[in-house]
C-alpha cells in the first residue's frame, strides 16, 4: 500500500519541529552568552585584574616576619650581598682623610709686595748720588747706611748733585832724593816734602787754608781723609801740630763709613741705572714672583690631620674655582717658599749684592697668601664620599640565613628580605608569569564559587548588576586595606577584614558573609606570604563575629561581639602557632594579644560605621526599628497627630 505523498510530508514537517533537551554545558554557554551576563563576568575580570596587581602575583611574596619561626630553618637560595655600613662608614672616612683641602689664594698681598719692589727700585735708579737718593727708599735696602744718610745734606730742589769721584791716593815720596830741612819746626818745608807732591807752595798754602776751614761733612770729605792717609809716616817731632788739631779722630770712621755706603749704593744702581738694566730688572722679578703667584704662600698649614692630605692641597685664584692646581704643602709653607724664593731670585739676578738686598726687602714683607676654602673643600669631601665604593659582605647559595626553632631577628629579617629581593631579580620570566597565572585562576575559581552560591540562593543580588558591582568594589577595597594593615609595623589585617565581614551579613546574609570572607582571608593569605596558622586565624575570628551578631538590638552589641571575638581570636592563633611549632614565648603571646585588640577596635569601628552601612544598602537593624518605634520619634507623632486611630491600632 502507497503512501500519501501529502501525509508524508507532514510527516517529516512534524519531525523536525522536535528538539531534544540541552546538556548542562549548552544551556551554561547559553546563558554565558547573554549580554547582562557578560557584563556582570566583566567586572568579575576586572576586579581579578585589579588584584593581581595589587598583591603583585607575579612574583613570591616574602613570608617572614620579625619573631617568626623557621621551622626547618631558612637557606639562601641564591647568592647575595648585603651593604657592610661599618666598613662603608670606614672607607668614606678614609676617603675625606685624603682629600685634598681646598686653598683660595689672595694674589693680592703678593703683586703688591712685587710691584712695590719695582717702584722702590726705580726711585732709587733715579737718583745719581747717595745724597740725592730718596732716604726712606735706600734705607729699605740698606739699613745699615741709616748714620751715614743722617749727616749728610740733603740736596736743594732742583740741584743737580755730581757723583762723587772715587780719590786717587798719590805716588809714594822719594825720601832718597829729599834734603834734610835746615829748620825741623819750619811747616812750609815739611809740607811738600812729605806729601810727595809737585804742588807749588802758593798752591800748598791755599790747601792749607781749606784744610783750616771748618769741616763741612759734604761729599769731598773722604778725598781728603784719603789724601790724609797716603801721607807716609814721619817722627812725631816733625808732625804738624795744627793739622792734628784739624783732623778728628771721628770724621776718619765716619768718612770709612760714607764711602762704604756710596759703594753700596753704586753698586746698586749701576745694575738698574738705565732703561734697559731696569726692564731687564722686572722682567727678571716678575718670573722670580711668578712661581709664588701661581701656587701661593702658606703661612701654616690650616686643617687639621683628620680633615685631609696633609703632604698636598688644591689651590684656585680667588672667586675662580675652575683654575684649580695641585701644590704640595712642603713647597707653598713660609719658610720653604722663601728659601726656594731666593734660589730663583739668584738665578734671575745672578749671586751678589744686589740680590742679597733686594731678597732682605722682600723678605720681612712676604707672608701667607692661602686660606681654607670651606665649601670648595666640603664639596670635594661629598664628591669623595659618593664615589667611595658601597662595601658588601657576600653570601652564598646555601648559607644559613635564619636556624631553625628560633626567632628570626631584626638583622636575619633583614638577610632574608635582601635574599627575596635577588632572588625576585634572578626569576626567570616564565616562573613569573606561572605564577601570575596560577593567581589568577585562584580569583576566578573565588568568583565562580561565589556566583554559583549566589544563583542558588540569592538570585536576587544576581541578578541585580548594582549588588553585583557593589560586592566586588567591597572585596577589592578590604584586599588593599589587608594588604596595607599587614606591615611588619602593624599586623592588623584582621581589622579590615572583620569589618568586611559585618558589612556583608548586615547588608546581604550572615551564609553570603561567611562564604565571601573565607574566599577573601584565602587570597589575603596567598597573596602576602603567610601560613595556615595565619588563615585559621581569620577565619576563625571572623565566622565568630559572624556567628554573635544576630540581631542588633543595642548599640553595645557590636562592641561585645569585638571582644568575645577578639578572645576566639587570640586562642586560635596561640594554637595554630603552637600546631606550626612555634615556642610559647612572649612574642606570640603579644602577637595574640595584639590580634585580640584589632578584633575588639573592629567592633568599636562598625559601631560607628552602622549608621552608614544601613543608608548605603538600604537596610534597617533591629536598633534603628526600636528606634523609630520609639513614642517620641517624630515620625509616630506626626502618625498620632494625622490618623489617631490607626495609631491606637498598631
Amino acid at each position: 500500500m502507497s503512501i500519501a505523498p501529502s501525509s508524508f510530508r507532514r510527516r517529516i514537517r512534524r519531525a523536525s519541529s522536535m528538539e531534544g533537551p540541552q546538556s548542562f554545558w549548552g544551556r551554561l554557554l547559553e546563558t554565558i552568552s547573554r549580554s547582562e551576563v557578560l557584563v556582570r563576568l566583566g567586572l568579575c575580570l576586572l576586579a581579578a585584574f585589579f588584584l593581581l596587581v595589587l598583591l603583585r602575583g607575579w612574583s613570591q611574596p616574602f613570608a617572614f616576619r620579625l619573631g617568626s619561626v623557621a621551622p626547618r630553618g631558612v637557606v639562601a637560595r641564591v647568592a647575595f650581598e648585603k651593604p657592610d655600613l661599618a666598613r662603608t662608614r670606614a672607607a668614606q672616612q678614609r676617603a675625606t682623610s685624603q682629600v685634598r683641602v681646598v686653598y683660595s689664594q689672595d694674589r693680592s698681598p703678593l703683586v703688591r709686595i712685587r710691584d712695590g719692589l719695582k717702584n722702590r727700585v726705580a726711585e732709587i735708579a733715579a737718583a745719581e748720588t747717595l745724597a740725592g737718593v730718596s732716604r726712606a727708599a735706600w734705607l729699605e735696602f740698606a739699613p745699615e747706611t741709616a748714620a751715614v744718610l743722617e749727616r749728610l745734606p740733603i740736596p736743594a730742589p732742583g740741584t743737580v748733585a755730581k757723583p762723587a769721584e772715587v780719590p786717587i791716593a798719590p805716588d809714594p815720596p822719594d825720601f832718597s832724593m829729599q834734603e834734610e830741612p835746615e829748620d825741623k819746626g819750619t811747616p812750609s818745608s815739611l809740607g811738600p816734602n812729605m806729601l810727595g807732591s809737585s804742588k807749588t807752595q802758593s798752591e800748598q798754602e791755599n790747601d792749607s787754608r781749606k784744610e783750616d776751614a771748618p769741616v763741612t761733612e759734604d761729599i769731598g770729605l773722604a778725598n781728603d781723609v784719603i789724601r790724609a792717609q797716603a801721607q807716609p809716616k814721619v817722627d812725631s817731632e816733625t808732625a804738624s801740630e795744627d793739622q792734628a788739631k784739624h783732623v778728628k779722630p771721628s770724621v776718619t770712621e765716619f768718612s770709612r763709613e760714607k764711602l762704604q755706603a756710596e759703594q753700596a749704593f753704586t753698586a746698586f744702581r749701576n745694575a738698574v741705572a738705565t732703561k734697559e738694566k731696569l726692564l731687564e730688572f722686572n722682567k727678571a722679578i716678575d718670573r722670580a714672583f711668578a712661581p709664588l703667584e701661581s701656587q701661593g704662600v702658606l703661612e701654616k698649614i690650616q686643617h687639621g690631620i683628620d680633615e685631609g692630605s696633609q703632604t698636598e692641597i688644591d689651590v684656585h685664584p680667588l672667586g675662580n674655582v675652575t683654575e684649580m692646581i695641585r701644590v704640595q704643602v712642603a713647597e707653598v709653607l713660609l719658610g720653604e717658599a722663601k728659601i726656594r724664593f731666593k734660589a730663583t731670585l739668584t738665578d734671575e739676578l745672578g749671586p751678589g749684592p744686589l740680590t742679597d738686598r733686594v731678597f732682605m726687602w722682600i723678605d720681612p714683607r712676604l707672608t701667607g697668601s692661602l686660606e681654607v676654602d670651606s665649601e670648595a673643600t666640603a664639596k670635594a669631601k661629598s664628591e669623595a664620599v659618593e664615589e667611595t665604593p658601597e662595601q658588601f659582605i657576600r653570601y652564598s647559595a646555601g648559607d644559613l640565613l635564619a636556624p631553625a626553632g628560633v626567632e628570626i631577628t631584626s638583622e636575619q629579617l633583614t638577610l632574608l628580605k635582601l635574599e627575596h629581593e635577588e632572588s625576585l631579580s634572578q626569576q626567570p620570566v616564565g616562573e613569573s608569569f606561572g605564577r601570575a597565572a596560577s593567581l589568577f585562576g585562584l580569583f576566578v575559581a573565588m568568583f565562580t564559587l561565589a556566583g554559583f552560591y549566589l544563583h542558588l540562593h540569592h538570585r536576587d543580588v544576581m541578578v541585580d548588576l548594582g549588588h553585583i558591582a557593589t560586592l566586588l568594589v567591597l572585596v577589592v577595597a578590604t584586599m588593599a586595606a589587608c594588604v596595607f594593615a599587614s606591615g611588619d609595623s602593624w599586623h592588623a589585617e584582621i581589622l579590615p577584614l572583620l569589618v568586611f565581614a559585618m558589612t556583608v551579613a548586615i547588608a546581604y546574609d550572615e551564609d553570603l558573609a561567611l562564604l565571601l570572607v573565607a574566599e577573601v582571608a584565602l587570597v589575603l593569605v596567598v597573596g602576602v606570604g603567610q601560613g595556615l596558622a595565619d588563615y585559621i586565624t581569620l577565619t576563625a575570628a571572623a565566622a565568630a563575629t559572624i556567628f554573635w551578631m544576630g540581631r542588633i538590638r543595642s548599640r553595645s552589641k557590636l562592641i561585645y561581639v569585638g571582644l568575645w571575638a577578639g578572645a576566639v581570636a587570640m586562642t586560635t592563633q596561640i594554637g595554630a602557632n603552637l600546631l606550626e611549632e612555634h615556642p610559647l614565648d612572649f612574642y606570640l603571646l603579644f602577637e595574640a594579644a595584639r590580634t585580640g585588640v584589632w578584633t575588639l577596635l573592629a567592633g568599636f569601628l562598625m559601631t560607628g560605621l552602622l549608621p552608614f552601612v544601613e543608608k548605603t544598602f538600604g537596610v534597617l537593624t533591629d536598633l534603628s526599628l526600636l528606634e523609630i518605634g520609639d513614642v517620641a520619634h517624630p515620625l509616630l507623632q506626626e502618625l498620632v497627630r494625622r490618623a489617631p486611630g490607626t495609631y491606637n491600632h498598631s
